[in-house]
C-alpha cells in the first residue's frame, strides 16, 4: 500500500483533524492528520505546539494549487506541491521553547542560500588582495565607495582568478543541482565585453583523498555588454547534482572573468552566493 493510501486510511479513523482552509490556522494541541485541500495557491500557518508529545501529519489530499505552510520555529516554510505530499511533525521542548521536529516527509524541498563572503576571497595563490590599481595589470583588487564595494578587474585578455573555500551546509540536498550566482557591474558599456564568469569547483570530502576530486565548475551566463555603465547584473552557473557530494565536506571555488571577455571595460564582482535545495532534517 502506498504512503498516500496508508495516511488516508489512518485519517478515516478518529485522528482526522479538519483542514482550516485557505489562509487558515492549523491546530497545535491535537494529535492527528490534516487532509488539506486547495482550490488555488493557498497558505496555512502553524504556531508552536501547545505541549510536548503531539504528533501532527499534514498532507495535500486534493491538489488545486500549492499550499505553503509557515511553521513557527526551526522548521520554517513547507510547500506542498503535489497530491500525496506529506510531513509528520512531533512536538518537542528544546532549551528555550516548544518546537516542531520533522519525523518524516514526502514533500517538495525548499531552497536555501549560502553567501560566499566577498572579503573572504584571496588571489589564487592565497595572497591577500590589495586595493585595486588601474592599468594593464591582470591582478584584481578591492574597489570600494560609500555605495558599496567588491573585487575589480582591469580590462585584460587574461585576468587572474580569486579563490575561496566554504563548508557544505548539513541541510544541503546532494540529489539536486547547486546554482552559483554572480552579482557584478561593468565600468563601460562595450557591446563585445559580454563578461562571463569562469569558475572552478573542487570538493574535499570526509574520508576521501584531499586531491581526489576533478573540477566540476564551468562558465556562467553572460552579462549584457552594452548595458549602461555601472548597471548591476546577475549571472548564474549550475553545478550538476552528479558532482555534488555535500556534508561533511567543503568546496573550493576560483572565479575570474572569462579570458577574452574584458577587451575594453573593467568589471567589479559585488557578491557571490549559492542557491541549493534544502533537505528536511529528521532532527
Amino acid at each position: 500500500m502506498s504512503s498516500f493510501n496508508v495516511l488516508h486510511e489512518w485519517s478515516n479513523a478518529q485522528h482526522e483533524i479538519v483542514d482550516p482552509g485557505a489562509s487558515g490556522v492549523l491546530p497545535v494541541s491535537k494529535t492527528g492528520i490534516v487532509n488539506m485541500t486547495s482550490a488555488t495557491v493557498e497558505t496555512r500557518t502553524l504556531a508552536r505546539p501547545a505541549k510536548t508529545g503531539i504528533q501532527l501529519t499534514l498532507m495535500l489530499y486534493s491538489d488545486g494549487g500549492d499550499i505553503t505552510v509557515t511553521v513557527t520555529g526551526d522548521v520554517g516554510a513547507l510547500t506542498f506541491a503535489d497530491e500525496g505530499d506529506w510531513v509528520t511533525l512531533h512536538a518537542v521542548e528544546d532549551t528555550t521553547a516548544l518546537n516542531w521536529a520533522v519525523l518524516g516527509s514526502k514533500i517538495a524541498s525548499t531552497p536555501a542560500f549560502l553567501p560566499l563572503p566577498i572579503y573572504a576571497f584571496s588571489e589564487d595563490d592565497g595572497t591577500a588582495l590589495a586595493v585595486f590599481s588601474g592599468g594593464a595589470s591582470t591582478t584584481p583588487g578591492w574597489s570600494a565607495t560609500a555605495e558599496g564595494g567588491g573585487i575589480r578587474w582591469n580590462n585584460h585578455a587574461n585576468p587572474d582568478p580569486v579563490r575561496t573555500t566554504i563548508p557544505y551546509p548539513p541541510d544541503l540536498d546532494a540529489t539536486a543541482n547547486v546554482i552559483v550566482h554572480f552579482l557584478a557591474y561593468k565600468t563601460g558599456a562595450t557591446s563585445g565585453d559580454a563578461v562571463t564568469w569562469t569558475c572552478t569547483a573542487f570538493e574535499n570530502i570526509d574520508a576521501a583523498l584531499f586531491d581526489a576530486d576533478a573540477d566540476f565548475g564551468g562558465a556562467s551566463s553572460a552579462m549584457t555588454g552594452n548595458a549602461a555603465t555601472k548597471t548591476v547584473q546577475e549571472e548564474t552557473l549550475t553545478l550538476a547534482l552528479a558532482n555534488v557530494t555535500g556534508s561533511p565536506g567543503c568546496i573550493t571555488f576560483s572565479i575570474q572573468p572569462t579570458d577574452g571577455t574584458l577587451g575594453t571595460d573593467d568589471v567589479t564582482l559585488l557578491a557571490v552566493w549559492l542557491e541549493y535545495t534544502r533537505k528536511i532534517l529528521a532532527s
